[in-house]
C-alpha cells in the first residue's frame, strides 16, 4: 500500500501546504485589489466592482488559511490532541473498572447457563462438519 510510506504523505502533505498557500495568496491579491479599486473609485460601479472583489478574497483567504495551516498540520494536531486526551481516558478507564468487574461476575453465570443449553445444538453442527469433511475426503 503506497499511501502508508511516510515518503508519500510528506509529498501529499507539502502539496496541500502549496495549495493552501497558493489559494490564500490568491484571496490577498483579489482583497488588495478590491480595496485598492475602492480607495480610488470616482463613480459608484468602480466602487461596487472593488466589494466583488473583496467578498470573493476574504472567502479564498480562509479556506487558502484552512488548507494551509489545518489540512497540512493534521498529524500535528491529532498527536497533540491525543496527548491532551489520554490522561482524561486512563482516568474513564480507572473509574469504569469496578463497574465493568461487577458487570463480569453478573454475566458469567448466565452465560453459562447459555453455554450449556446451546451445547447439544453445538455438538450436532460439530458432527455434521466432521461428516462433511469425512465424506469430501472419501471422494
Amino acid at each position: 500500500m503506497g499511501y502508508l510510506k511516510e515518503q508519500n504523505y510528506q509529498k501529499t502533505n507539502k502539496g496541500i501546504k502549496i495549495a493552501g498557500l497558493i489559494i490564500m495568496l490568491i484571496g490577498i491579491a483579489l482583497l488588495g485589489v478590491g480595496i485598492f479599486w475602492i480607495a480610488t473609485s470616482s463613480n459608484m460601479f468602480e466602487g461596487s466592482t472593488g466589494m466583488f472583489l473583496i467578498l470573493p478574497g476574504i472567502f479564498l483567504t480562509i479556506v487558502g488559511c484552512a488548507v494551509r495551516f489545518f489540512l497540512g498540520n493534521r498529524r500535528q494536531i491529532m498527536a497533540y490532541q491525543m496527548q491532551e486526551m489520554m490522561p482524561l481516558m486512563q482516568d474513564g478507564m480507572k473509574q469504569m473498572r469496578p463497574i465493568m468487574k461487577e458487570n463480569l461476575e453478573y454475566m458469567t453465570p448466565i452465560m453459562q447457563e447459555h453455554l450449556k443449553d446451546m451445547a447439544p445444538t453445538y455438538g450436532e453442527v460439530a458432527r455434521e462438519v466432521t461428516k462433511g469433511v469425512k465424506d469430501g475426503l472419501n471422494e
